[in-house]
């Protein structure tokens, strides 16, 4: 029997044998075959088995074959771990770095909180102790400007001299009030002068009259309580010179000398280091 004709390379479809033109019909002793090509090579793949292609052959012609995933990974593996590491490390840095922040930022709310609490001290403490430090320092000042101030009289009240010879003219007008020597007055007062320029005439200025002692200014306070001086027929005011801080804390008592005044009660307004205001027990109608 005849070998039917079939592909001759299975595996790599290399050349297919030519089929015949026509069909043939042989005769045999015992069977008939079709020679049929297509329908003789299925049969015989199916007798056979499909040829597996070579390994070999494959492999020179494409070349290498290709890692798998599994070995990509495996190969990749060692650069892997060493990222992994390095980002672990990184992320510990980090996990220390924001320990060391939340600390920091403790510390500092700590310390606020301890400026605030030193704060309050001093608005609650010591605060009270500085204003009576100020105020120590300045009724100090001002006992010195009184003692600077103690042998001083302002005049109010004068009339403005076309030659302002102050003290020439405040001697006469004391001699011719209260009967004084001019003599007398003139070793008194050691000197006179107004307050504003000279050249201002429209405004009267107040006018200080300097004596030698304190006991001599007093003296004409005296007599001037007894006997209020008048130029032309207006009166004059004269008082002491006090400093203004002792001014201003004098009008802390403005309501009760007021109230002192309505109930004549004697009272008596003194500068000194204690109270400004001294009552007396005796009553003004006894």
């Amino acid at each position: 029997m005849k070998e039917p004709r079939r592909f001759e390379d299975w595996g790599d479809h290399e050349s297919v044998t030519e089929p015949p033109k026509k069909t043939q019909i042989e005769h045999s002793e015992d069977l008939v075959f079709w020679r049929v090509p297509l329908a003789t090579s299925l049969l015989s793949v199916m007798a056979n088995g499909v040829d597996k292609p070579d390994k070999s052959k494959t492999k020179d012609r494409r070349g290498s074959k290709a890692p798998t995933f599994e070995e990509t990974v495996m190969q990749m593996s060692p650069e892997i771990r060493t990222d992994v590491r390095g980002t672990q490390q990184n992320v510990q840095e980090l996990k220390q770095e924001f320990v060391d922040l939340k600390k920091g930022i403790q510390e500092v709310k700590e310390e606020v909180a301890s400026h605030v609490t030193r704060l309050t001290e001093l608005e609650t403490v010591r605060v009270p102790d500085v204003e009576r430090t100020q105020q120590d320092a300045l009724n100090t000042i001002a006992f010195l400007q009184m003692k600077e101030r103690e042998n001083q009289l302002r005049v109010r009240g004068v009339p403005q001299l076309e030659q302002d010879n102050l003290k020439d003219w405040l001697i006469e007008e004391f001699a011719a009030c209260w009967d004084l020597e001019k003599d007398e007055l003139n070793s008194w007062i050691e000197r006179a002068y107004r307050f504003g320029p000279k050249k201002d005439s429209k405004i009267v200025h107040d006018c200080i009259a300097v004596f030698k002692t304190k006991e001599q200014r007093d003296n004409i306070l005296g007599l001037h309580y007894k006997k209020s001086l008048k130029i032309k027929d207006k009166p004059i005011v004269l008082f002491k010179e006090i400093p203004k801080h002792f001014l201003n804390l004098r009008n802390n008592y403005a309501d009760l000398a007021g109230a002192l005044r309505r109930n004549n009660i004697f009272f008596q307004v003194r500068v000194s280091r204690g109270p400004l205001l001294q009552i007396s027990r005796k009553d003004t109608k006894n």
